[in-house]
């Protein structure tokens, strides 16, 4: 499911927004959550991350404009896609600061609309994801985003790089979750209860593995010098 929210403090344009985004996901079998907030500091507080934002430029009654609830939510999550709405499209050059994805000008065009969702999907098929399914809802995962995986039984804890770290509880044994992403060279199963991705290794030595974030992760004796051969050709490719 591709998580997307809708944040302008006028309702129409968050209805017409909304009503957009049905027809574009009946005409492409794509499964959307929509969220809407009527301001940028509504969807700071919510916590919640998103792969795409249609962001309103200029907020009434002194509330935080687009660009400053950008550059928060930047902060916590470097990936998602933001399309800005405006009514000035002289406005477009101050959005480049904060990685804009598209802009669209109010009243927004159906044309320029579908192009630019056409667009953001096609650039989400060169991301890899895995579909899992977590408390009877599809969810799809960024294999980029996953720091590491730690097994517990019939369980898995998945640790995201989402906002302040993100954790997400699937119900399946480890062996399966690694059968899953055996396509995907930079995850390696480190240790009988952990698979680690590449990216996010700080340091390690026979025992463990130092990740970015601070957390350790195990690795077995009998895996250490096949995991040094695949780190290191990882490195280098």
């Amino acid at each position: 499911m591709i998580k997307i929210a809708v944040c302008d403090d006028i309702y129409y344009i968050r209805d017409e927004i909304k009503k957009k985004l049905l027809d574009f996901s009946f005409q492409k079998n794509e499964d959307f959550s929509v969220d809407e907030y009527g301001s940028g500091e509504q969807m700071l507080a919510s916590g919640q991350q998103y792969d795409l934002i249609f962001m309103d430029y200029e907020f009434g009654d002194g509330k935080k404009n687009g660009i400053e609830t950008a550059r928060e939510i930047r902060k916590r999550n470097k990936r998602v896609n933001i399309i800005f709405l405006t009514s000035y499209a002289t406005m477009v050059f101050d959005s480049f600061e904060v990685g804009t994805f598209r802009f669209l000008v109010k009243p927004i065009d159906d044309g320029k609309f579908k192009k630019a969702m056409l667009d953001f999907l096609r650039l989400t098929e060169n991301d890899t994801y895995i579909r899992l399914k977590i408390d009877g809802e599809n969810h799809m995962i960024n294999m980029n985003e996953i720091i590491y995986i730690e097994g517990n039984g019939k369980n898995c804890t998945l640790h995201l790089n989402r906002g302040h770290g993100e954790i997400l509880e699937y119900k399946s044994m480890l062996s399966s979750v690694e059968e899953m992403l055996s396509d995907y060279k930079k995850m390696y199963r480190c240790h009988k209860s952990f698979i680690v991705n590449f990216d996010y290794i700080y340091k390690y030595n026979r025992t463990e593995i130092e990740l970015n974030t601070g957390e350790t992760v195990l690795i077995s004796r009998r895996k250490y010098n096949e995991f040094c051969e695949l780190y290191t050709r990882q490195l280098f490719e």
